[in-house]
């Protein structure tokens, strides 16, 4: 062996770690379940476009939407910003549902909310309050912005890390997503 050497693998140039996230394909497949309860495509989407996913048959506070994330992005320190847009609606009624941004996660009036999820880990993507409208308005999508930090087992997770919507803590609420994205600040 002659001439080798070992150099540190460069940091990807990740712009989005999601894919895929505004649902106008009208297409779900990379999109699972954590927990109980369906995926469909709802319409109309956010701003009136053709599609959103939407997540049926919840029975508790930790089951929602989940996708994982390309492991050669996540690097400790990192800090990413989690944009979406949600919509809730009674499962029976098909009536909206309001939520209190300012609610625990765990509570049955909080808003959704993201958690990402290494082995052994769970990190709660809380929404930067100072930058979105204090209420929510039930009858209209409503935007969603947190960060979060990698941490040093998200970076070096072995498995892969998954990413997915929590909340609320109430049976037959069912929660729409469209406009997701996870970009680097």
């Amino acid at each position: 062996l002659d001439d080798f050497s070992i150099t540190p693998m460069a940091k990807l140039a990740c712009s989005n770690l999601v894919k895929y996230g505004n649902f106008e394909e009208g297409d779900a497949r990379l999109y699972k379940i954590l927990g109980e309860g369906t995926i469909s495509m709802h319409s109309p989407g956010f701003g009136g476009s053709s599609f959103a996913v939407m997540h049926s048959g919840r029975n508790h506070w930790d089951n929602g939407i989940r996708l994982e994330f390309d492991r050669e992005c996540l690097f400790e320190g990192d800090e990413w910003l989690v944009t979406a847009q949600f919509k809730l609606i009674d499962q029976t009624t098909n009536e909206p549902h309001s939520c209190n941004r300012t609610e625990s996660i765990y509570s049955n009036e909080a808003c959704p909310m993201f958690i990402v999820w290494p082995k052994g880990e769970k990190v709660i993507v809380y929404p930067d309050l100072e930058d979105l409208p204090e209420d929510w308005v039930a009858a209209e999508y409503n935007k969603y912005q947190g960060k979060f930090r990698v941490t040093e087992k998200m970076a070096n997770s072995p498995l892969a890390v998954s990413f997915y919507v929590a909340g609320p803590n109430r049976e037959g609420i069912n929660v729409i997503l469209d406009n997701l994205s996870v970009v680097p600040v």
